[in-house]
């Protein structure tokens, strides 16, 4: 297999300082990080039905109504939000992260508040590294 990247770089001095390598940082700039978080707001916030235009077919939109019932019983919406984006790896802190949104948005409309949880995942460093 070819591969491009160098494979001593690393991508910042704290893993440097502890000898550790993270070649794959190579292709990670300011500019990606901020345009791929963009991109997650803009399809888990504001990609719902309620805020797009219904007559524009090329938007993506998603549907939280699924998730909505599980509102009642946040931990059960959390283990399924866990299942369906991060194959089951969530770590407890990350859970606790998002119960703790759960309560600071619980006046929100119940698909926002959804959102945001989803939001809140897919920034997050564990969501593109599954195992």
């Amino acid at each position: 297999m070819f591969n491009f990247f160098l494979p001593d770089y690393s991508g910042s001095v704290e893993l440097s300082k502890q000898g550790y390598v993270s070649p794959e940082l190579q292709i990670i700039t300011e500019t990606l990080v901020v345009r791929a978080t963009n991109f997650w707001a803009y399809s888990a916030l504001w990609g719902t039905e309620s805020h797009l235009d219904p007559l524009n077919d090329e938007d993506i939109i998603v549907n939280y109504n699924d998730l909505i019932p599980l509102l009642d019983e946040p931990s059960e919406l959390i283990e399924r939000l866990n299942l369906v984006l991060m194959s089951g790896s969530m770590s407890d802190a990350d859970k606790q992260i998002l119960m703790d949104s759960y309560a600071l948005t619980s006046s929100w409309e119940q698909d926002d508040q959804v959102a945001n949880m989803v939001f809140l995942i897919m920034p997050s460093p564990q969501f593109p590294a599954q195992r």
